[in-house]
């Protein structure tokens, strides 16, 4: 069985709205065994609305650098 390829976004770099933009973009193109992460500036709260309409799950955590690491993916069939 093959892996399908993560996606690693580091959006620090880009001013609010796009991180949450190009995030979604991305999300709505994951793949099931797939999982998106990007890194962002700001815990992105707008982001979770979206991803749970998409029927993603996701975990963040702030990371020692003082960003945060937001990680998503499909939920499991059952």
């Amino acid at each position: 069985m093959q892996t399908k390829k993560s996606i690693h976004l580091d959006l620090r770099h880009l001013e609010p709205p796009e991180p949450l933009r190009v995030a979604l973009e991305a999300a709505s193109r994951l793949e099931r065994g797939q999982t998106l992460t990007a890194l962002t500036r700001f815990r992105p709260v707008h982001l979770f609305e979206q991803l749970q309409a998409m029927e993603l799950e996701w975990e963040d955590e702030e990371a020692a650098e003082g960003h945060w690491v937001t990680t998503c993916w499909h939920q499991p069939l059952d």
